[in-house]
């Protein structure tokens, strides 16, 4: 619960700016609780390196220390803003707003205690969020979100190693005794697996949408389809570059990788790739959700929570996928022929066995794959340990 630094007793209302970090505005001052960055969007300061030499004269709300100093603003104001040192956040009065914006004693006045448009309670636009994050002036609080999230990245190294093999086993456990088999099978592996064709689509230059037990694609490849996803990689390197996310610049290329392999095959071979990424996609998919587990995935804070729901999604489809294939390469389940749709008659193995591939082929394809993407999950679980035992030496 923060407080008003300026009215002592108030509590101030939670919002959020439009780069999605949290603050605060108190209802009887208006007074705004807000990060450097934000105060720079606001006009209050030319750039968010603020630095104060003053001393400390009131306490800070998240901090609840003595640590808000005066600081000067980019023009004389009523009262000066106060910075925090420790939380590298400011306050601005209400008054303070109302001289930068340029509006006048009488119209304060005339609005009474009301919250000014711009004091962020209001909900903000999709398009504003999204320049906020990747506008031109988005970096100005790319070290602060570096050093946070670095920060409670190495806070809890172990944590995020032992959550890996306790959400594995769960998953495991459920799965062996068939309690979330048929649910699992018929949402999310089924929203997985229809993916992977729609991926490998669009990789291979058709256009796809992915339904409910279905793909819809079409017969040809063609340019469109092929410029709109060479487009969409372009965009995710691109911020993964500005924003420094190596999960997404990873993924990027290996989907130009793709993208250039798959895009020049015959319609033949764009075709088998794509009737095999249905089952692809339930393994590399999940798998890049257990990775997205290890990664800064998102630039927030917030996804030191929503990690540990990618994880068990990413789980939820894995583990049993792969279960699955294992039980068909030991006899113990039928080899799976035809679809929900098209019956007996059509489906994803109808069309690799009549491209000439056996049953045994693959299985053994499937398995191999599977047995990489293990290896992967496993070797970022093993750097995650190193990663907790070298804090713990520098902790010693």
């Amino acid at each position: 619960m923060m407080h008003c630094p300026t009215c002592r007793s108030r509590t101030l209302v939670a919002i959020e700016d439009l780069r999605g970090a949290r603050g605060g505005h108190c209802p009887e001052c208006r007074g705004r609780w807000c990060g450097s960055d934000e105060a720079v969007t606001l006009g209050v300061f030319a750039h968010a390196n603020v630095r104060s030499a003053a001393v400390p004269i009131s306490a800070c709300p998240t901090c609840a220390r003595h640590s808000l100093a005066p600081v000067d603003a980019v023009r004389a104001v009523p009262v000066r803003p106060l910075h925090c040192a420790d939380c590298d956040r400011v306050w601005i009065a209400g008054t303070t707003l109302d001289a930068i914006r340029g509006v006048s004693s009488h119209g304060a006045a005339a609005r009474g205690n009301t919250t000014t448009a711009g004091d962020g309670d209001a909900p903000h636009s999709l398009w504003a969020r999204m320049k906020a994050t990747y506008g031109v002036d988005a970096d100005d609080d790319g070290d602060r979100y570096e050093t946070l999230t670095a920060q409670d990245s190495e806070r809890q190294p172990l944590a995020l190693a032992l959550a890996v093999p306790i959400v594995a086993l769960s998953i495991w456990v459920l799965d062996g005794l068939g309690l979330l088999r048929f649910l699992l099978q018929s949402t999310l592996i089924m929203g997985f697996h229809e993916a992977g064709h729609a991926i490998a689509a669009w990789l291979s230059g058709r256009v796809a949408v992915p339904l409910p037990f279905l793909t819809l694609s079409t017969d040809e490849s063609g340019p469109f389809a092929f410029l709109l996803s060479a487009a969409v990689l372009a965009m995710m390197l691109w911020i993964g570059v500005r924003r420094r996310l190596p999960f997404w610049i990873g993924l990027a290329l290996l989907g130009v990788s793709l993208l250039m392999s798959k895009g020049v095959a015959s319609d033949a071979q764009q075709w088998l790739w794509i009737s095999a990424a249905g089952v692809g996609g339930e393994f590399v998919l999940g798998t890049l959700c257990i990775v997205a587990f290890f990664h800064r995935a998102y630039r927030r804070p917030s996804w030191d929570l929503m990690r540990y729901v990618v994880l068990l999604v990413g789980m939820a489809v894995f583990l049993p996928s792969w279960s699955r294939w294992r039980r068909i390469a030991a006899g113990d389940e039928p080899f799976p022929l035809g679809s929900l749709v098209y019956g007996d008659s059509d489906g994803d193995m109808n069309r690799l066995l009549a491209a000439g591939r056996s049953q045994q082929s693959i299985v053994e394809s499937y398995l191999s794959l599977g047995q990489f993407c293990i290896a992967v999950i496993v070797g970022y679980w093993l750097w995650t340990l190193w990663r907790a035992y070298a804090a713990r030496q520098q902790g010693e």
